[in-house]
């Protein structure tokens, strides 16, 4: 477990009303997806969860409040983790442009 990056890089912060928050296991600050059966927030990289040691840690998801706010944020984003295979599905819809002649 040496190589993993509990804190993130300089500049880089939480954002508890977008959901977005540092992953020590992917080393990047990434917008957390909802799982519904457990009630969690989880890292789309990896699905490790806000309630592993080092995600508190690097977050401070220690103070009850800010943990909180996060997951409602997380919530509200509609992002959701579809158990068993290991990914995350976005509620909104990509849509993309018609290039006319293809």
């Amino acid at each position: 477990m040496d190589d993993i990056r509990v804190r993130p890089d300089d500049g880089v912060e939480t954002d508890p009303r977008g959901g977005r928050a540092w992953c020590p296991y992917c080393a990047d600050s990434l917008e957390y997806v909802w799982d519904e059966v457990l009630r969690i927030a989880r890292c789309p990289g990896c699905g490790v969860s806000t309630r592993d040691f080092h995600v508190k840690s690097a977050n401070g998801f220690w103070n009850e409040a800010l943990k909180q706010r996060f997951d409602d944020g997380v919530k509200r984003s509609r992002r959701t983790w579809i158990r068993g295979e290991q990914k995350m599905v976005s509620q909104t819809v990509l849509r993309l442009p018609i290039v006319p002649g293809e």
